[in-house]
C-alpha cells in the first residue's frame, strides 16, 4: 500500500452529538382533512423523545392521532471515495485508504496531493408506490480546510451505480441536484462538526424516480465544482453515515374490482357477478372494489360509467370510502341505464389528494326488453298441461315440458304451489332453475311433484340472456293442475280410508311413505329433513327443508292441523309443523307432504294471555296428536313462570315453568279449527312447576294402557322418567280429563345428560302392508244409482314389528374424540365406536324402559346440528 502525504492539523477531526428535527408529512391542503404539525425528536444516549405540537393536541377533533415518521430506510448501503492521485484505485467504504487522518471518512475536494469525491448508495426500499413530497440528504461535516466563504460550494449529484466500486477513472456522474457552501470542523478556526441538509426539487424528483421505478437503491455523489480543482480551500471530510430523509405519501391502490347484477351484499349469498363483457337486464348494476391506502386514513373510490359514445352517466352516490383498506361499492340504478353498451372504471384518492391510476375500463351491456311471449307448459306427450280432462296425482312426480320461442331464452324458473318473486336480481330467487333447450322453442324437460289437492298451481317464467323475465299472461305462466287425493299410509288399527277424518298421514310421518321422520336445525339457520325407513339403522341422505331463519326455533310436528293452499285452508292430510321462531312468534306451518314446512301459507297464532311478550316464555312445544279424547290435535307446552312479567321482554327472568295442555279444537267432520286451532282459554295444568329444565318426549302410549304417556329427561340426575297418562280410568283417575300420574317411574337409569338432543315422532319400527277396503251399497238408494255402487280402496297400513309396538326415539351424542359410545349392532351384539363430531342413536321403547341403542348416524351430529325435532 502507499502512504498518503501527511496534512496539516487543520484536517484533524473533532466530533459532537447531533440533534435532528423529525418533521411530519406535509399538511393536507383541503381544510376538511386532518391537520398535521411537526413533531420534535431529540436523541440523547439510548433515548428518543418525541414532542408533539401542543396546540394541535389541544384542538384535535379527529382521532386516532398518528405520529407519521419519515421513510424508515434512507441509510447507507455502501460508500466509496475516488482520488485523482491514484486514478485506478478503488476504496469501498474507505477500505485501503491509508492516512494519518481517519481512513473511514468520505472526502471532497483537493487535499494538496489530489482531488477527491465521494459516492453513496442509499437504501430506498419501501418507497415503492409512494409519492415523494420532500427529500433531504443529511450529512455531517467533520473538517474543512478554511472557515470562510473561500471554502467554495459542495455539490450534490446523482450518480451511477457503485455495486462495482468506482475509481477516479471509472466514476459516473448524472446531474447536479443541489449546491451549498458551508464549513466547520476545523479545530483551530471553526471547531465542531457541522450538520447540513441538501434539499431541492431536483433531489425530490430523483427520489421519486427511484420510487416509481422501484430501484431499491439510489446513488448520490458529493464533489467540489470543477472550477475548484486543485484548490485546497475546497477540501472537506464527512462522517460516513449520511441519511436520506424522505417525506412521502403512499399512493392509494385499487386491489381488485367486480360488478354484480342489481343489489349486492358484501360476503353475502346470491350475488350475481357480471364479468367484463357481461350482460344485465332491468336490474341496475352494483360496482365494487377493494381499495387500500398503505398510510392508513380515509381513502375513497370514485366510479365512472360511460355509454358507448363516451358520455359519462350521472348517478349518485358515485363514490364510497373506507378507513385504511376494505371493500367499497356503488349502485348504478336501472333508471340510469338504457339499452346499449357501457364501460366502467374507478380510481382511488387518499387524504393527501394523491390518486391511484384509473383501472382499465370494463364493459357491460344492458337490455331492458324481456321476452314478449309467456311460457307454454306441456305434458310429457306434448299436449298442453292443465286441460280440463287432465288429472294429476298429488305427491306423485310427473314430467312436464317448458317452451318459449323468443330467440334469447336462457332458461326457466318454476315453482309448485307458490308464486315466484318479482325481483330481477338475483335470478330465480325463490324457484327452481332449468336451462333452456337448444331447439327452436328452447324446450326444457323437468320432473315436478304436485303437492296441493284438489288443485296444484305450477308457476313458470322464462329469463333471457340479460336476466329479463318473460311477460306474465295470467295463463300459461300459471297452470292449474287438477290433482287427485294423495295416498296415505294408515296405522294398523282404527284407520279407514273410506272415512274422511281418517284420510291423513300417520302421525310422525312427514313425507307420506308411512315411516316416522324428524327435522333438524343447523348452525347456519337452515332446516334439514331426515326420512325414517322403518328400522333403527342409518338414515337416507338428508334434504334441505328450509333455507334460513330457523336458528333458535322450537319445532313440533305430529298430526294434520291445516292445509297448504292458503292461510286458513282446511287440513289436507299432510303432517304439519308448529314453530316458535326466535322472534317469539308462534306459527302453524303446513307440511307440503314431502318433508318441508310451507312458509308461504303459515298461520300466526297470537298468545291471548301474553300479548306483550307473545310466546317468549315457551321452553318446549309438543304435538302429541289427540291425547285428551276430544276432537282435534292437542298441544303440550312448557311455559315459564316469570319473576316479574311487567318488564321488557329482553329483561324477563324465568324462575320456573309449568307443563300445560291446550286441547285441540275441531270443526264438523273432525278437521282442526282454522279460526282457533287450540283452546287457549281453558289450559290444563299437567305440571304446576319445576319443568323449566326438563326435556320432554311425546311418545304416545308407552305402558300399553291405551293412554298417551310422557317421557322426560331430568338434567339434575341424568335420568329419564316415565309419566303415565290417564283419562277417566275407573281405577287410576276416575271422573278425570287427561292428566299425568305421579310419581313418575325411572325409564332410563342415567347418563342422559350426555345426549344433547332428543326427539320421538312415535313408533319407528315396522313394515308396510297392502290392504283393500270395499264400500257396500246403501239400502236407502236404488241399487242401479250410479252413486250407490261399491267402491274399492287399495291402500297401505303400517305394521309395527312384533314386540316393538311402542314409541321409540332418536338421541345425539356430544363431540368427543376420546370416549367410546356403546351401542348394539344389527346382530344384537354390543359394540363401541368413537364419535369425534357426534353420532345419532336410536333407542327402542318398551313399557318400562328403553332398549339398547342402535347406531343411526356416525358424524356431524354435534358439530353440524343445533337441534332435532
Amino acid at each position: 500500500m502507499w502512504e498518503q502525504p501527511a496534512v496539516s492539523s487543520d484536517e484533524e477531526q473533532s466530533g459532537t452529538t447531533a440533534k435532528t428535527l423529525v418533521r411530519s408529512l406535509a399538511a393536507a391542503s383541503e381544510p376538511d382533512l386532518p391537520d398535521s404539525a411537526p413533531v420534535t425528536a431529540d436523541v440523547s444516549g439510548d433515548t428518543l423523545t418525541l414532542t408533539p405540537d401542543a396546540e394541535l393536541l389541544a384542538s384535535a377533533d379527529q382521532f386516532p392521532l398518528v405520529i407519521d415518521p419519515y421513510f424508515s430506510g434512507g441509510d447507507v448501503e455502501k460508500w466509496a471515495v475516488v482520488y485523482s492521485a491514484t486514478p485506478n484505485a478503488a476504496y469501498p467504504n474507505g477500505s485501503g485508504w491509508n492516512s494519518s487522518n481517519p481512513w473511514d471518512e468520505p472526502r471532497v475536494g483537493y487535499n494538496d496531493t489530489g482531488d477527491t469525491a465521494s459516492f453513496f448508495a442509499m437504501n430506498t426500499n419501501g418507497l415503492e408506490n409512494a409519492t415523494t413530497t420532500g427529500a433531504r440528504f443529511a450529512v455531517t461535516q467533520t473538517h474543512s480546510y478554511v472557515c470562510d466563504s473561500s471554502v467554495g460550494p459542495t455539490e450534490l449529484w446523482s450518480a451511477g451505480g457503485i455495486g462495482t466500486t468506482p475509481t477516479w477513472n471509472t466514476q459516473v456522474w448524472g446531474s447536479r441536484l443541489d449546491s451549498d457552501s458551508f464549513f466547520g470542523g476545523n479545530d483551530r478556526f471553526c471547531p465542531g462538526d457541522v450538520g447540513h441538509d441538501f434539499t431541492s426539487d431536483a433531489l425530490k424528483a430523483y427520489v421519486q424516480q427511484a420510487a416509481d421505478n422501484e430501484w431499491g437503491t439510489l446513488v448520490l455523489g458529493l464533489r467540489a465544482p470543477a472550477s475548484y480543482a486543485g484548490n485546497h480551500n475546497a477540501y472537506k471530510r464527512f462522517r460516513n453515515d449520511p441519511q436520506l430523509e424522505v417525506d412521502y405519501n403512499y399512493k392509494p391502490t385499487v386491489i381488485s374490482k367486480a360488478a354484480y347484477e342489481g343489489y349486492y351484499v358484501e360476503s353475502g349469498d346470491g350475488n350475481n357477478p357480471v364479468a367484463c363483457g357481461g350482460r344485465i337486464g332491468r336490474s341496475g348494476i352494483t360496482l365494487t372494489a377493494k381499495i387500500k391506502d398503505q398510510d392508513g386514513g380515509n381513502v375513497t373510490a370514485y366510479f365512472s360509467v360511460k355509454n358507448s359514445s363516451g358520455t359519462a352517466i350521472t348517478f349518485s352516490p358515485n363514490s364510497d370510502s373506507v378507513n385504511g383498506s376494505g371493500e367499497v361499492s356503488v349502485l348504478v340504478p336501472a333508471t340510469k341505464l338504457g339499452n346499449g353498451t357501457y364501460t366502467w372504471s374507478l380510481y382511488a384518492k387518499d387524504n393527501e389528494n394523491t390518486t391511484s391510476a384509473s383501472t382499465a375500463a370494463c364493459s357491460f351491456s344492458v337490455d331492458l326488453k324481456g321476452p314478449d311471449k309467456p311460457v307454454t307448459v306441456l305434458d310429457s306427450d306434448g299436449t298442453r298441461a292443465g286441460e280440463a280432462t287432465d288429472s294429476y296425482a298429488a305427491r306423485v312426480p310427473r314430467q312436464f315440458k317448458f317452451t318459449n320461442p323468443v330467440s334469447d331464452i336462457e332458461g326457466y324458473c318454476w315453482a309448485m304451489d307458490h308464486t315466484l318473486s318479482t325481483v330481477t336480481t338475483p335470478r330465480c330467487p325463490n324457484g327452481t332453475w332449468v336451462d333452456a333447450g337448444t331447439d327452436a322453442n328452447h324446450t326444457a324437460t323437468v320432473t315436478i311433484t304436485p303437492f296441493a289437492h284438489p288443485v296444484a298451481k305450477l308457476n313458470v317464467i322464462a329469463y333471457d340472456t340479460f336476466g329479463n323475465r318473460s311477460v306474465l299472461a295470467g295463463g300459461d305462466d300459471q297452470v292449474s293442475l287438477t290433482t287427485t287425493e294423495p295416498t296415505y299410509v294408515y296405522e294398523k288399527e282404527n284407520s279407514d280410508p273410506t272415512i274422511g277424518s281418517s284420510k291423513h298421514d300417520r302421525p310422525g310421518d312427514l313425507s307420506g311413505d308411512g315411516f316416522a321422520d324428524f327435522v333438524a336445525t343447523d348452525p347456519d339457520g337452515k332446516l334439514w329433513f331426515y326420512g325414517g325407513n322403518g328400522n333403527l339403522g342409518p338414515l337416507a341422505a338428508r334434504q334441505n327443508a328450509g333455507t334460513g331463519g330457523w336458528s333458535g326455533a322450537l319445532i313440533a310436528h305430529r298430526g294434520d292441523l291445516k292445509g297448504m293452499s292458503s292461510v286458513d285452508s282446511a287440513p289436507d292430510g299432510y303432517e304439519d309443523f308448529l314453530v316458535r321462531l326466535s322472534n317469539n312468534n308462534l306459527y302453524v306451518y303446513p307440511g307440503n307432504g314431502v318433508g318441508s314446512p310451507w312458509a308461504y301459507t303459515r298461520k300466526w297464532l297470537a298468545n291471548p294471555s301474553q300479548p306483550k311478550h307473545q310466546w317468549a316464555g315457551l321452553r318446549q312445544i309438543l304435538l302429541p296428536g289427540d291425547i285428551d279424547g276430544k276432537p282435534g290435535n292437542d298441544l303440550i307446552t312448557v311455559e315459564c313462570i316469570w319473576e316479574n312479567a311487567n318488564v321488557e321482554t329482553a329483561d324477563l327472568k324465568c324462575v320456573s315453568a309449568r307443563l300445560i295442555l291446550y286441547s285441540g279444537l275441531a270443526v264438523g267432520g273432525g278437521g282442526q279449527n282454522q279460526t282457533q286451532p287450540f283452546n287457549w282459554g281453558e289450559p290444563v295444568l299437567l305440571g304446576t312447576g319445576g319443568w323449566r329444565d326438563l326435556t320432554n318426549l311425546a311418545v304416545n302410549d308407552i305402558n300399553g294402557d291405551s293412554y298417551a304417556d310422557l317421557v322426560a329427561r331430568d338434567p339434575s340426575d341424568g335420568k329419564l322418567y316415565l309419566y303415565p297418562g290417564c283419562i277417566n280410568d275407573a281405577e287410576k283417575c276416575p271422573n278425570s280429563g287427561y292428566k299425568l300420574l305421579y310419581p313418575p317411574s325411572v325409564y332410563g337409569t342415567g347418563g342422559w345428560t350426555q345426549r344433547p338432543y332428543l326427539t320421538s315422532p312415535g313408533n319407528l319400527q315396522g313394515t308396510l302392508q297392502a290392504a283393500t277396503v270395499t264400500t257396500q251399497p246403501s239400502p236407502d238408494l236404488p241399487p242401479d244409482d250410479p252413486k250407490n255402487q261399491p267402491v274399492t280402496y287399495n291402500f297401505k297400513r303400517f305394521i309395527p314389528m312384533v314386540g316393538e309396538e311402542y314409541g321409540d326415539f332418536w338421541a345425539t351424542t356430544p363431540a368427543d374424540p376420546d370416549t367410546p359410545v356403546q351401542c348394539m349392532d344389527s346382530a344384537g351384539n354390543w359394540t363401541s365406536r368413537l364419535c369425534p363430531t357426534g353420532c345419532l342413536l336410536t333407542y327402542p321403547g318398551t313399557p318400562t324402559g328403553h332398549e339398547a341403542p342402535r347406531l343411526a348416524g356416525t358424524a356431524g351430529w354435534a358439530t353440524d346440528i343445533t337441534g332435532i325435532f
